[in-house]
Order: C-alpha cells, then structure tokens, then sequence
C-alpha cells in the first residue's frame, strides 16, 4: 500500500550520517546562558556576537556549571489506526553553579523577566531552546558544616523538537565574561 502524504506533512528526509569513527562528544552541562528572546544571532559560534549581547544585557553567560538535560515526550491520542502520536517534548535542564554569594537579585530578575531562551554546552557543543523557557532560581541549603552553597537553576520549556547542537563560541565559556568585557 502507498504511503499518502497530505498537505503539511513533509515527505522529505534529512540523510542519517553513519561512520566508522564517530567524533565522541562527552556529557555534564558544562555552561549556560540566558538569551533574551529578541536576540538573533547570525553565527552562534561568534565571540563577538556573543560579548555584544553581553554587553547590552541580552546574555548572561554561567561559564561554569554542571548539570543534566532532560526529554519527556507528550504523547496525544491518534486518529484511525494510530493509537498515539508524538506531539512535543518537555525539556528540563538543572545546572548548579558556583556563584552563590554575588548573585541573588540578578537570579530573581531572570525569574521575574520571562523572555529567556536557554543556551547549554556539554564539552565541545552547543544547543539553544527554540521557545522562552521558564526560570526557576534555587538557593538550596544542605547539612553539614563545610558543606558549600551553590546556587541551582532549572529551566523549562517544550517544543516540538529535540535542540540541535552547534560548535560551541570560542572565549565565551572560557573565562568569566560579563558586561564591559572580561
């Protein structure tokens, strides 16, 4: 029986690329920033691009953290023989960073604002949310008298697809960077 495609439904497929000797990518994530939602870059791996945003406010970079992405399908109800179809993803990133002290009015006015996309690396690759994400700041307490304090975050949002990764921008993650320059 002939597949039918009806308007809308694209028949074309991205080429799966298979090698031998696939470049192995590690996990954590390693960075983030909030970008804000008006912000567009034209090359995503450009330094400049990147310190510009900073330097207007668009971006705040959180050069170190370590953290975990996570995907949960939503699935609706199908029509005729199909019993679900994927519909979206909800995406969830938690990182903990280290500064805790410096920070605290500059997490509640991310929280507040509500026009953040989300940038992540892992170690050489970057992904950014195609949609705002919600910001949940955290400024958790544990047991134990030298135990550190950080603070946590959690972004999230959904989309229709899984975020694409990119080469990551050379001198951003790599030093703390903020508005004026180094």
């Amino acid at each position: 029986m002939p597949l039918v495609y009806y308007p809308g439904c694209p028949d074309d497929q991205t080429p799966f690329i298979c090698t031998d000797c696939p470049v192995k990518e590690l996990g954590d994530i390693r960075g983030a920033a909030v970008v804000k939602e008006g912000f567009a870059f034209i090359d995503i791996t450009n330094e400049v691009e990147w310190q510009q945003g900073i330097n207007d406010g668009d971006i705040f970079v959180f050069t170190k953290t370590k953290g975990t992405l996570e995907s949960a399908e939503n699935l609706v109800p199908g029509f005729g023989d199909t019993i679900e179809e994927l519909d979206s993803y909800t995406h969830t990133v938690n990182i903990t960073i280290e500064n805790y002290i410096e920070n605290c009015e500059a997490w509640n006015d991310i929280k507040r604002n509500q026009t953040w996309k989300l940038y992540y690396r892992t170690q050489t690759q970057g992904h950014i949310s195609a949609v705002t994400v919600l910001v949940v700041p955290k400024a958790p307490i544990g047991e134990g008298k030298t135990t550190g304090l950080y603070r946590q975050a959690m972004f999230k949002w959904q989309e229709k697809d899984i975020p694409c990764n990119t080469d990551i921008p050379t001198g951003i993650f790599e030093r703390c960077v903020q508005a004026g320059g180094v």
